[in-house]
């Protein structure tokens, strides 16, 4: 069960809700946001969302919304170019919500690159590569510059330049993003407007990989972060500056440390990082996820439900690490 459908099926346990209001600040000057663009969403099961009605803040940075609710909603708020959106929590009422927004900037420097986590799930004639970049931005700005973009890899030349990417910013709603290539080979920027708190860029391709063994390129073009990589179970993976840090309990994946800014790693084997089947449907296969949270420094690798599993912790609920399905997209 989908964590959408779970959320909606306890809307029916608590009453309806009439009138949605809140206010709007301005997180970098510290002050009520006049003519803020608020739109009232509607979401479904998938994550996606369809705008009921539009509203325009008041000189006091206030907007209402007179509807009553049914189902999940969230509140979409345009400002300096940027799209900020956040779930309106179903157990609660609607409010005097508070929405911020904030002053959007170029510097690079407003995000740091925390962790870079590359997933190999060797099969046998191809690899299926994820990898995850955690980007945190402990500024009261957003980094928003669609020329230089908010993040640079690079992509194997093995995956011919096709690649999905999903990009998961601080209100958990995970959406498809695009990888535009730059003038250096090989090389590919994503330009997501990066808000304050912890955003995600996820990437989804394959690479060839006959006879059970071959050789991973791994690089980074970041200067700061750690690097995990994770394997299945099952595949065996050497390379220098290759340090292991243990398996999950659960799924049996092997995580490692990889020092340095690019690595060629020997692959033997095959295998694929499978979720627990808790609240799996019966004859339902497992479904392949890759999950790259913050919590590796005690070694984790938590398998989700689904990509927007993070939703409970913007609903006060529950917090867990979201994930992109790696089957998505796949050729």
């Amino acid at each position: 069960m989908s964590i959408l459908r779970a959320l909606a099926a306890l809307v029916f346990l608590v009453p309806l809700h009439a009138a949605v209001d809140g206010v709007v600040t301005n997180k970098t000057t510290g002050t009520p946001q006049a003519g803020a663009e608020v739109a009232l969403v509607k979401l479904a099961e998938d994550g996606s969302g369809s705008i009921l009605k539009r509203v325009t803040t008041s000189a006091d940075g206030r907007f209402a919304f007179p509807d009553t609710l049914t189902g999940i909603h969230a509140l979409e708020t345009q400002y300096g170019g940027v799209l900020y959106s956040q779930v309106i929590p179903p157990m609660l009422p609607p409010n005097n919500l508070q929405v911020p927004v904030y002053e959007a900037t170029r510097d690079p420097a407003t995000v740091t690159l925390d962790q870079h986590i590359f997933f190999l799930e060797p099969g046998q004639t191809q690899m299926v590569v994820s990898e995850s970049f955690v980007l945190k931005n402990d500024t009261q700005r957003t980094l928003l510059d669609p020329a230089r973009g908010s993040l640079r890899f690079a992509l194997p030349p093995e995956a011919k330049g096709i690649v999905q990417v999903s990009f998961i910013g601080p209100d958990q709603r995970p959406r498809m993003s695009e990888a535009k290539k730059t003038n250096e080979a090989d090389v590919y920027l994503v330009a997501e407007a990066i808000p304050p708190g912890e955003s995600r860029v996820d990437l989804s391709y394959v690479v060839p990989y006959e006879g059970g063994a071959g050789v991973f390129r791994a690089r980074t073009l970041a200067k700061d972060g750690r690097t995990r990589v994770v394997v299945a179970p099952g595949v065996t993976v050497e390379g220098e500056g290759l340090v292991s840090m243990g398996a999950e309990p659960r799924t049996k994946a092997q995580i490692y440390s990889l020092s340095g800014n690019s690595a060629e790693l020997s692959i033997r084997g095959s295998g694929a990082i499978a979720e627990a089947t808790d609240g799996q449907a019966e004859g339902e296969s497992p479904r392949i996820r890759s999950v790259p949270p913050s919590v590796y420094d005690n070694l984790p690798l938590l398998v989700s439900a689904g990509g927007l599993a993070l939703l409970f912790a913007f609903l006060l609920l529950y917090r867990r690490p979201s994930a992109v399905d790696g089957e998505q997209g796949r050729p």
